[in-house]
């Protein structure tokens, strides 16, 4: 699932489509002519950018909103590789394949460059330059562009990270451990290029990171990691009708 907030209004992206909100209380669906927008979902500052599929062979589409209601193809191709991340910034658009080792550049969702052969599992955009990780146990690189990158980061132990995000001044990447039991990881930056990583030996792998409220809010499949700056957390451990809440 993807969530993205601007004009006012919240969109999320799950399987069987999008839904809207105001409030985060109350959700409306939006119509499509899409069999399924699972992909992802981003706010770029002027419109919304959603990544999906319209039939099962036709998975690279990008659609764009203004208000996150009423939504314009911008790109559509027959291909069964499917859009994965996406994100904007500088002038550009990037966008990853999230079952091929592609990513693409585009300064207008029209005409659009493969900038690599990197898989990356998470992408994002703030403080004047793009963030992502690949699937090379975990790297973290670097561009102003979109279209050069750098390696920053390397872990010393095999880990992947499924998501990023920016919020109280510094990047929080999350994943979890690639060996033994998948515990959860946590990576924390002030500036996009130096990271420390963690390892909570209390959660799962996690698998979404998001910034609100002053908070880093983080989930697993059976967790909420909840976080002021992205290091200690409190972790809620949802088993059934029980939360079971605990510092890390």
């Amino acid at each position: 699932m993807s969530l993205a907030y601007g004009a006012g209004r919240f969109v999320a992206c799950a399987d069987g489509g999008l839904s809207a909100s105001t409030d985060g209380l109350t959700w409306t669906p939006v119509p499509l002519d899409a069999h399924y927008w699972h992909i992802d979902l981003s706010c770029t500052g002027k419109e919304f950018v959603a990544t999906g599929c319209i039939t099962s062979r036709t998975c690279e589409v990008i659609l764009t909103s203004a208000d996150g209601v009423s939504w314009e193809t911008r790109y559509q191709r027959v291909g069964l590789a499917a859009f994965d991340q996406v994100a904007y910034g500088n002038g550009r658009y990037v966008v990853s394949f999230g079952n091929a080792a592609w990513t693409w550049s585009s300064a207008d969702l029209t005409n659009w460059t493969t900038v690599n052969t990197l898989l990356f599992l998470a992408l994002t955009f703030d403080q004047g330059m793009f963030v992502a990780a690949d699937a090379d146990e975990g790297t973290i690189r670097t561009s102003a562009d979109g279209v050069e990158w750098t390696e920053v980061f390397h872990p010393d132990q095999p880990v992947y990270i499924s998501d990023l995000a920016y919020g109280g001044g510094r990047f929080v990447a999350v994943g979890g451990t690639n060996s033994g039991p998948r515990r959860a990881v946590v990576l924390t930056s002030g500036d996009g290029r130096q990271w420390s990583l963690q390892v909570q030996e209390e959660a799962e792998g996690l698998v979404r990171v998001v910034y609100g409220a002053g908070r880093f809010v983080a989930n697993s499949e059976a967790a909420l990691a909840v976080s002021e700056d992205g290091t200690g957390c409190r972790v809620q451990v949802l088993r059934g009708d029980e939360v079971r809440a605990r510092r890390i």
